[in-house]
């Protein structure tokens, strides 16, 4: 098994456990509970953070036995456009958003009160968002699958990505959609609360 996969598996358990300490924390009130699913977000941003250096490292090693570097790179690609290809195919999207939407809930669950309501239930909503994305990464668009061959060389990136726009374009709009997960945690939480 890719080194990947277990990074993945594993933010995998740390967003489960998180979700569900987390709803059983505010449900009764257990703030041992709850500052347990604290650390399990932290540990899901720096798993993320190892998976998305992992595949940086298969890029930049050309190892062309992992489907998604085959696909995206080549041995004539420059340095600048095979560290591009993370984000060149649907995986790579779906990892570096994951990625994102953990290093943001992280900082709101770093800068927040311990005792603040609206921040418990919005790591929550967080953290089923990140579900969704950690699913898909697992088990429909796996950066870190390979073949049980070596291929010589890999396909190339598509020439049309093959711009500096390439390199800044997808990562500002995937900051902007992993951030947006944020307000609208706040927003479900609020009326959660309110609802309650």
């Amino acid at each position: 098994m890719d080194l990947g996969n277990i990074f993945l598996i594993m933010a995998l358990i740390t967003t489960i456990y998180a979700i569900a300490a987390q709803v059983h924390g505010i449900r009764s009130r257990n703030i041992a509970l709850i500052e347990s699913t604290r650390n399990a977000i932290f540990a899901n941003a720096i798993l993320f953070t190892f998976a998305a250096l992992w595949l940086f490292y298969l890029l930049i090693s050309r190892d062309f036995q992992n489907i998604y570097v085959a696909g995206y790179t080549s041995r004539d690609l420059p340095l600048f456009y095979t560290i591009g290809a993370f984000w060149a195919g649907q995986e790579g999207s779906f990892l570096l958003w994951g990625w994102l939407l953990s290093i943001y809930a992280a900082i709101v669950v770093f800068t927040s009160k311990k005792d603040d309501m609206l921040t418990w239930n919005c790591t929550a909503i967080l953290m089923l968002v990140m579900l969704f994305l950690v699913f898909m990464l697992e088990f429909i668009a796996n950066p870190f699958n390979r073949y049980n061959f070596i291929p010589p060389d890999g396909a190339g990136l598509n020439p049309l990505l093959q711009d500096p726009g390439e390199f800044f374009h997808p990562t500002t709009l995937f900051i902007g959609y992993a951030g947006f997960a944020v307000p609208f945690s706040f927003a479900m939480a609020g009326i959660l609360i309110n609802n309650d």
